[in-house]
């Protein structure tokens, strides 16, 4: 099994709206230094996406350990424009898309991956699902076929399309995208969405039913983590019920 992961280090702005490249590098030295100390567990191929312009040689410096090549993403549409260009020239039985904030805590993340592709084929796999708006596999850190992307029929090219295929909303929460949400459209190409966790792998009408999951408990049981699990953690006793009561069912309580 050929796997591929793609990690997108922002080296320019790719619109007026996004934050600059400085607010990302935090985030790509944490991913770094903890994909070095936990790492993925399985043969794979690094693949980091310089997304504006080429990266520089600070950049390559900070993946030296890590990456085995370097990608150009020039286009809009921001993490999932990229994801969604690049996937489609990739070689490879699967590719894991990990947006820059995320990072690891625990060693053999990309085996449990693995382990859900080989017990139920080709589908859409998250390290973390919600059911906030509308139920989807969370984007920052989710694995399919290259030919998923090939065969998806929307472009993403704003932030906008963004919401509309993690979950098929417009950027208020507004559910008018149904068809534009990937978890469903894979859903209706007959193909499972599953949520990874390290305890099991869930179908949608479970996702919300294991402990310590995203915006529940220690959430130790996801095997990747990003800035929303920090959100989680930081908040407050009654913040965190409200996120995770999002979570949960879509709404405040």
């Amino acid at each position: 099994m050929k796997i591929i992961i793609l990690y997108l280090h922002v080296s320019a702005k790719s619109d007026p709206n996004a934050p600059e490249p400085s607010y990302y590098l935090p985030y790509s030295v944490r991913f770094s230094r903890t994909f070095e100390e936990h790492p993925p567990g399985i043969d794979h191929e690094l693949v980091v996406v310089s997304c504006g312009k080429p990266i520089q040689e600070d950049g390559m410096y900070l993946y030296r350990n890590i990456a085995d090549r370097y990608e150009l993403y020039e286009g809009s549409g921001w993490d999932l424009g990229s994801y969604q260009a690049i996937a489609k020239t990739l070689d490879c039985d699967w590719v894991v898309c990990l947006a820059t904030p995320v990072y690891f805590k625990r060693e053999g993340w990309l085996r449990r991956f693995a382990e859900a592709f080989n017990e139920h084929g080709d589908g859409l796999y998250g390290a973390m699902a919600s059911y906030e708006n509308r139920p989807h596999i969370r984007t920052s850190s989710f694995a399919f076929k290259p030919e998923t992307m090939i065969k998806y029929p929307h472009l993403i090219d704003s932030r906008e399309k963004c919401f509309r295929f993690e979950c098929g909303c417009d950027s208020h929460g507004q559910p008018l995208f149904l068809d534009w949400c990937v978890t469903y459209w894979m859903m209706q190409q007959g193909k499972p969405a599953m949520m990874v966790t390290w305890d099991g792998v869930y179908h949608m009408q479970d996702w919300r039913k294991p402990q310590n999951i995203f915006r529940r408990g220690d959430q130790s049981n996801c095997i990747v983590f990003d800035r929303h699990n920090d959100i989680h953690e930081s908040a407050t006793p009654k913040d965190k019920k409200i996120l995770e009561q999002l979570a949960d069912v879509g709404h405040y309580p």
